[in-house]
């Protein structure tokens, strides 16, 4: 268990094989979810294009329907992707406010390719004292397993929001 727990420097890991963000998330995107869902979370999915340069100030530019038009590719470790899923809806549970939408969007951008959630955190007290104890080894641990993924991770938190990033490069 404390193998699984920790992620080390001088682990090396396979990545599998090549695969579109929407071919390799699609399943996980829709299990997360309907967990969230039954346990009282409202999740909104979107499917956004970013600009492709700083230079391009389009927006969303999503397609018709909810497939993947972009081929591009990544490679990932897929036990870390359960991993990191994993980790995401356990923080979800422990500390998103039910009241708020779990956002979650599937970004494309000209280099990378990846997703990110947002979800209102928690505000009475009690629900407070659970992040006081905590010691993050689970978003350490994201972020060790993104980087041995030659992908990057954001996390941005204010007092009424959270929001991690995963990005991973095209192939």
């Amino acid at each position: 268990i404390f193998k699984y727990a920790l992620i080390t420097e001088e682990t090396e890991e396979e990545l599998g094989e090549l695969q579109t963000l929407w071919a390799l998330f699609y399943d996980h995107l829709s299990e997360m979810t309907a967990y969230l869902e039954e346990r009282g979370y409202t999740v909104e999915l979107q499917t956004n294009r970013r600009p492709a340069s700083s230079s391009d100030s389009g927006g969303d530019s999503r397609p018709d329907d909810d497939s993947d038009s972009d081929r591009r590719q990544i490679r990932v470790n897929e036990e870390y992707i359960n991993r990191i899923m994993d980790n995401i809806v356990s923080n979800i549970e422990k500390y998103a406010d039910k009241s708020m939408p779990v956002k979650t969007e599937v970004v494309y951008t000209e280099e990378y390719g990846g997703l990110a959630f947002q979800n209102g955190t928690a505000c009475d007290a009690r629900d407070r004292r659970k992040t006081e104890g905590s010691t993050n080894i689970g978003l350490h641990n994201v972020e060790k397993m993104m980087k041995k993924m030659n992908g990057y991770v954001r996390i941005e938190q204010t007092e009424r929001t959270f929001e991690i990033l995963l990005m991973f490069p095209w192939i």
